[in-house]
């Protein structure tokens, strides 16, 4: 558990339900003693995993100690406040959550909106002065991620213009210098990532969790704090930048600052819909341009992993909505603020495997056929042949495969029921045979063995067709209680018998032995001679207690007599020490 990462995993809580591989829409999880562990060099922190990971396993880092270290040590520590926040604190007012987060230690607090504006400015620029065909959206981290590390080939498609949050913290800079420290409150996870590469100037990346807790541990309740007219944000409101937390409020703002009327916009959010949408670039057709911006979730930062409101989308749109002035100011211009950006294709690469090499993996969990290949997902990977990839690069474990496990179960199970001596049977709620050996059926005769050799196990037999005490089986599943090591005379047999509970009202087993078999009757003398062995000293014992009880009142009643004639023991013969 690596706590420096801005996601890790609680290795004590992680429950072996490989959902987090299931969700995680690049299989940066990796199994290991057990545990879905984060791969940080394949993951995106897009946070899919800490929102689907039903036990809390998957943890956020929290930088607030950081952050509360900067006030501390007397650093001016400006807030730069994701516009989301009006999602997620509905029905406070701005002067009440300013005022609380200044009571915090917080210096100024200013709208990241402020930052977004400058980017959409800086990419209208672009546009109107390329000739580019296709612009890829940088504002989304987890986005960049992706493209980074997933899709080389689209790099250069890429925006070269920092995110909005990079932006505002070189805004905020040039307004107060470069001794101020600026921290981030938002709903993204990778903006962590983004506070480890600019760690120069960010304090840290809060979530609103992370606010709402430091609130708490503060003693300090926004709600409570009187409304103020002419408290807001520093250096003053953002205006249509507030959009950006919804799919499509990029391309509003840059929309209003654009020269040029021919771009077509298209917006993705959501994981999946953007690498549905990043497979079709290739095919796009000449002559046009097109920007393309692309959200992480679905919806936008609205819906972000760490948002603690989770109610429907259409009141968080609202709550944006309403509040954003998304009439342009002038006063946005970017001037000679430097909001440049390069991107690069990530270090590593996925390793090719070849086909034998797939073939053997698929081989180490049974699957020997394409027919053995089921692909039914429950390892958390799509297909069987992904699956086999990832044990060969070190993600997976072999019992990971459900089908696989179940198999191998199966024939440990069969193999020991086989090899006792003692007959065994299964049966379901209905009576029919599930399994059974060899020696259950020779039990009850030559007939029983010939059908058990022609369909071993006897899988669907009625076994009260087969056991003439099979009351005894139903008593055990109406009741369910076991009927333990009782013997019943069956022809020349004497049986020793005990049914049992393997799901209750549902599956039973019995054991079945045949006490004069003589390996069985050996056993059986062996057994019922320890049974009377420790019958004998449970009552010498309890003799020994009430020889030992009697001795102790003896001696209590010849001590009174003594002390009745003025006597000590020890003058009479020694009587009292002779029962010590």
């Amino acid at each position: 558990m690596n706590q420096l990462k801005p996601v890790f995993t609680r290795k004590a809580d992680c429950r072996d339900c490989y959902k987090c591989v299931r969700e995680c829409p690049v299989k940066a999880i990796k199994i290991e003693d057990n545990s879905a562990c984060i791969v940080d060099d394949l993951c995106i922190h897009c946070g899919r995993c800490v929102e689907v990971c039903p036990v809390g396993a998957k943890k956020v880092r929290n930088d607030v100690p950081a952050v509360r270290q900067q006030i501390e040590l007397g650093k001016q520590v400006f807030l730069s406040l994701a516009p989301s926040w009006r999602a997620e604190f509905r029905n406070l007012h701005v002067s009440q959550l300013i005022k609380a987060l200044q009571q915090l230690g917080f210096a100024e607090i200013s709208e990241t909106a402020i930052g977004a504006q400058m980017v959409s400015q800086a990419v209208a620029l672009l546009i109107d002065s390329s000739k580019q065909q296709l612009f890829l959206s940088t504002a989304c981290p987890a986005v960049v991620d992706l493209i980074c590390k997933y899709y080389p080939d689209y790099v250069r498609f890429l925006t070269p213009v920092v995110s909005p949050l990079i932006a505002h913290t070189r805004y905020l800079k040039s307004l107060t210098g470069e001794n101020i420290s600026v921290a981030f409150a938002g709903p993204c996870i990778a903006k962590k990532v983004e506070a480890e590469h600019f760690h120069e100037t960010l304090a840290g990346a809060l979530t609103f969790e992370n606010l709402q807790e430091w609130f708490s541990d503060a003693k300090v309740d926004p709600f409570k704090i009187p409304v103020t007219a002419d408290i807001n944000f520093f250096p003053g409101p953002a205006s249509e930048g507030g959009l950006y937390p919804i799919d499509g409020g990029m391309i509003s703002g840059i929309k209003s600052r654009l020269q040029k009327t021919d771009v077509e916009f298209m917006c993705f959010s959501g994981i999946d819909s953007i690498t549905a949408a990043l497979r079709e670039l290739d095919h796009i057709p000449a002559g046009r341009q097109i920007f393309v911006e692309l959200l992480a979730c679905n919806g936008g930062c609205i819906n972000g992993p760490v948002m603690k409101r989770r109610e429907a989308t259409i009141l968080k749109r609202d709550s944006i909505f309403s509040h954003v002035d998304r009439i342009c100011r002038q006063g946005d211009q970017i001037g000679n603020l430097d909001v440049a950006a390069k991107f690069s294709i990530a270090s590593f690469q996925n390793k090719k495997h070849t086909e034998n090499a797939i073939r053997t993996a698929l081989q180490r969990v049974g699957k020997t056929s394409s027919r053995d290949e089921l692909n039914c997902g429950s390892c958390g990977y799509d297909s069987c042949r992904d699956f086999a990839e990832a044990l060969l690069d070190g993600k997976a474990m072999e019992n990971m495969c459900v089908s696989y496990m179940r198999k191998l179960a199966s024939k440990k199970a069969n193999a020991l029921i086989k090899a006792m001596p003692a007959g065994v049977v299964i049966a379901d709620a209905g009576l029919r045979i599930i399994e059974c050996n060899r020696r259950f059926a020779s039990i009850f005769g030559s007939d029983m063995e010939m059908v058990f050799d022609a369909s071993p196990g006897m899988e669907g037999a009625q076994l009260n067709k087969i056991v003439p005490f099979h009351k005894v089986f139903r008593n055990v599943l109406v009741t369910g209680e076991d009927w333990v090591d009782h013997d019943i005379g069956y022809k020349d047999h004497l049986l020793n018998i005990s049914v049992f509970s393997i799901e209750k009202g549902q599956v039973i087993g019995a054991v079945i032995q045949d006490i004069r078999v003589p390996h069985v009757r050996r056993d059986q003398v062996v057994k019922r001679v320890e049974e009377v062995i420790r019958l004998n000293l449970e009552t010498v014992q309890k003799i020994a207690y009430l020889l030992g009880e009697n001795a102790s009142e003896t001696e209590l009643r010849l001590n009174n007599v003594l002390e009745a004639f003025g006597s000590e023991p020890e003058e009479i013969n020694g009587i009292s020490e002779n029962y010590e």
